[in-house]
């Protein structure tokens, strides 16, 4: 219950309420490594929401279609496998969300409610691309709402899950200050990055490029629309874009931290 400490940080966040492998009521739909199969979790989920008082915000995190990518018994010779184990497990979390979805068109909050699916990492062994540094956090972000029929197309610019907050808050016109580190995908203003950390570099994905900066230096640079897998390092050749990128990085990387230093994450 409470895995990588998501239970304290859902209180720190604001939450009211946390529903775990210790709070669902049937021990049975527990599947032996991650916590209860998605099926049973997200009609529990459903459940909750119909007790909720409206306007509400929750969070779910399925788990089934992670390693060691286990189906119910039920399923394992219902559900399609294909070349390696985990296409059955998203199989699996794919009918989890659909009757999800069935069940919550039968709710009174359904047609007031944006939805938001996306994931934290891609599968590595699909193809060698979702093994470097882009496209293993190339994921998608999915938004939906039964009752907006604009909501719809593709939008192929750069987007990271901090932009996730702005997104929804524009959207819902909201009007009040807030501090983000992300900016909203429906900013026409939007300078469109991405910024993590991974294997002691921040990198910075920007307009064609990488940045690699380890804390004290740039240390690549590849043009990734060019370069796909990231062999090409030409961060001699272009010093100018270089400087630019590794400046937005130490303001980044500055703000955040003054910020958790002096408790300046919020408005007060």
């Amino acid at each position: 219950n409470g895995t990588m400490g998501f239970d304290n940080f859902s209180f720190i966040a604001g939450c009211d309420k946390y529903y775990g492998k210790n709070e669902y009521p049937n021990t049975a739909d527990y599947d032996g490594n991650w916590g209860i199969w998605d099926e049973p979790y997200l009609k529990y989920f459903a459940e909750q929401l119909d007790n909720k008082k409206e306007p509400f915000f929750s969070v779910v995190y399925t788990l089934s279609s992670h390693h060691p990518y286990k189906v119910p018994e039920k399923y394992k010779a219902k559900l399609p496998k294909g070349k390696y184990e985990i296409f059955q497990s998203i199989a699996y979390t794919d009918l989890a969300l659909r009757e999800f979805f069935e069940k919550a068109k039968k709710s009174k909050w359904y047609n007031n409610t944006v939805f938001v699916i996306t994931a934290d990492h891609t599968f590595w062994a699909l193809d060698d691309f979702y093994n470097n540094r882009i496209g293993m956090y190339s994921v998608p972000i999915v938004m939906y709402s039964a009752s907006d029929t604009a909501l719809k197309g593709v939008n192929s610019n750069i987007m990271q899950h901090s932009d996730i907050s702005p997104t929804i808050l524009q959207y819902l016109d909201f009007k009040q200050s807030l501090i983000c580190f992300g900016r909203s995908a429906f900013d026409t203003n939007n300078s469109h990055f991405s910024i993590n950390y991974i294997s002691g570099n921040y990198q910075l994905v920007k307009n064609n490029y990488i940045l690699l900066f380890d804390g004290d230096k740039s240390v690549a640079l590849f043009d990734y629309k060019k370069d796909i897998m990231l062999k090409n390092n030409i961060i001699d050749s272009l010093k100018q874009i270089t400087k630019g990128m590794e400046n937005e990085i130490k303001s980044i990387v500055q703000s955040y931290n003054n910020r958790i230093i002096f408790n300046k994450l919020t408005i007060r």
